[in-house]
């Protein structure tokens, strides 16, 4: 899958069901590609997507979020780390040394570099 430019189709000029999903469908695989745009997230906006934890609800853990880029403020300073969300509630490796650290803001991790042409995973 991936994400298109939806303002790149053209509407369909009044065609019967069979003429429409063709049309639909060529227009679709030939419409632009999206990149998604990279940026920093305001907690305060939202936090990242959480998913079914696995192996550990043995830990009492019901959800989790991939790994991310944060900003992190520690003592007044800040610093880019990675962190993880646990049923909504932010984890740090550094949460023991640094307790009264805050996540700012965090980013999804951009894709893996690969070369011109190189196909990656999920992809045609």
């Amino acid at each position: 899958m991936r994400p298109i430019d939806a303002d790149a189709l053209e509407p369909d000029a009044g065609f019967d069901d069979g003429e429409f999903w063709a049309y639909s469908i060529e227009q679709v695989d030939s419409a632009p590609t999206i990149e998604p745009e990279q940026r920093w997230i305001p907690c305060s906006e939202r936090l990242p997507d959480e998913k079914d934890a696995g192996i550990l609800k043995k830990l009492g853990i019901k959800k989790q979020s991939e790994y991310v880029f944060a900003t992190v403020e520690v003592k007044g300073e800040r610093m880019t780390v990675t962190v993880c969300t646990y049923d909504g509630k932010w984890d740090w490796n550094m949460k023991y040394a640094f307790p009264d650290y805050k996540v700012i803001a965090w980013m999804s991790f951009p894709e893996p570099y690969r070369e011109e042409g190189e196909k990656h995973e999920g992809s045609d």
